[in-house]
């Protein structure tokens, strides 16, 4: 009962490999599981057979992974080492674009990545796409970035990773842009990892471009998963080092930059970041993200009580939206807060009411949540609580198909109040809880 865990722990760490297991239970005759536990990321030097009856293969751990390593054809070994750089799951698309080159073909991966499974190299797992997904258990991984260093690839295919990714993390947020934010939100859960390593290699070497695409891309989606202080230090770590950005990337940097301030209750800063985005998106001409970064500079004005000045920022912001047929349900329920915080109740109703059929007519999941819990928030303000549960319980199940953690504590907030002013206070208190 006392070292389950480590134990646990320790099986887990190695793959359930048994020839891996078997070496690990050999060393409890001098270690305990959790000393054991604590030198796991030195595999390869701790679990080393003791017996010297057992041939060589059998005496070492990476004894028995370079025997069944030497066993590959050389384009084989090629694929293999370079899928080390996936730090977690990925699809054949994903593995074509980063590990082709002398001596792979693109063309060839399929075939070499389906050899790898029939030699139990590389495993399966069923995608949440319906796809199949491939990944490396973690024994074998570390040996195949061993290997990567050796063959003196390292450094090519890490860039490769995190171009690949940077090119990922942009297309996540056009799928947030088309209103397909659950799906985007689903598949940055698969690969986190991979985006965190992204990340470390780009800043740790200087690719400061690779950097500021990524953290652009990814900005909202850290928002919305609820992984936005993580989100912030990136994002300081990358404005910090005071790198040289194309206007493009530097503009995308701190719309998640100053996203991630926000939420995190830096406002005066995020203001700052912010002002100085839309000086940038009004540089480069682009409307619609200038759009995007007048709604978020004047929902942060909102934020700090400032509604004389995010007023005309946001009437901007809808005016951009509406020329160039986009919706325009976000920056009228930004609009609809001054007038709430202002005690404007029926003119903070119209304005929601008009920004849930903007939502509804382009079909915006996300905005329909956002429509409905501002709308279930001005109508409990006014004391109409069985019309407020409606909008914030429907909203809520939105919200929760999105993932949107930010969303749910919003409304959840709301429904207390509603449970409290119709004198279920029980029911409020479980709601703060939550």
């Amino acid at each position: 009962a006392d070292n389950v865990d480590h134990v646990v722990g320790i099986c887990r760490h190695l793959d359930g490999i048994p020839l891996a297991l078997e070496l690990a239970a050999a060393r409890v005759r001098s270690m305990s599981p959790a000393q054991i536990t604590e030198r796991l990321a030195e595999r390869f030097r701790l679990l080393t057979g003791s017996d010297r009856d057992q041939g060589h293969r059998q005496q070492t751990l990476l004894g028995a992974i370079q025997w069944s390593h030497d066993l590959l054809g050389d384009g084989e070994q090629a694929l293999f080492r370079r899928l080390g750089s996936f730090a977690s799951s990925f699809g054949l698309a994903a593995a074509e674009q980063v590990c082709s080159g002398d001596p792979i073909d693109e063309f060839d991966v399929f075939e070499l990545i389906t050899a790898l499974v029939d030699k139990s190299m590389v495993a399966t797992e069923p995608g949440r796409d319906g796809t199949t997904r491939y990944h490396l258990l973690e024994t074998l991984r570390e040996f195949a970035l061993r290997q990567l260093e050796l063959a003196d690839e390292h450094e090519d295919f890490a860039e490769r990773h995190a171009a690949y990714y940077a090119m990922q993390a942009e297309e996540l947020q056009s799928m947030h842009r088309r209103g397909e934010l659950a799906a985007a939100l689903v598949l940055l859960d698969q690969v986190e990892d991979d985006y965190r390593s992204s990340l470390r290699y780009s800043m740790s070497t200087g690719r400061w471009v690779l950097a500021g695409r990524l953290v652009s891309g990814l900005g909202y989606l850290w928002y919305a998963g609820g992984l936005h202080r993580e989100g912030l230090q990136w994002c300081r770590e990358l404005f910090e080092a005071a790198p040289e950005l194309p206007d493009d990337v530097r503009a995308g940097a701190l719309h998640s930059f100053g996203g991630c301030l926000s939420v995190s209750g830096f406002f005066d800063e995020s203001i700052e970041v912010l002002e100085e985005q839309v000086v940038l998106r009004r540089k480069l001409g682009d409307p619609m993200r200038l759009m995007a970064a007048l709604n978020n500079l004047g929902s942060v004005m909102n934020d700090v009580g400032d509604y004389v000045s995010s007023d005309p920022v946001l009437r901007e912001a809808v005016e951009l939206a509406q020329d160039a047929g986009h919706s325009s349900a976000l920056m009228l329920g930004s609009l609809a807060v001054g007038h709430l915080h202002h005690g404007e109740l029926a003119q903070a109703e119209s304005l929601y009411r008009d920004a849930l059929r903007e939502a509804k007519a382009h079909d915006d999941v996300y905005a329909i949540a956002v429509s409905m819990g501002g709308l279930g928030q001005t109508l409990a303000w006014s004391g109409q609580t069985d019309s407020a549960r409606v909008q914030l319980v429907e909203a809520r199940e939105r919200y929760e198909e999105l993932k949107v953690m930010p969303g749910l504590a919003e409304v959840d907030f709301a429904v207390a109040i509603v449970e409290r002013t119709d004198g279920r206070p029980n029911e409020a208190a479980s709601r703060l809880l939550a």
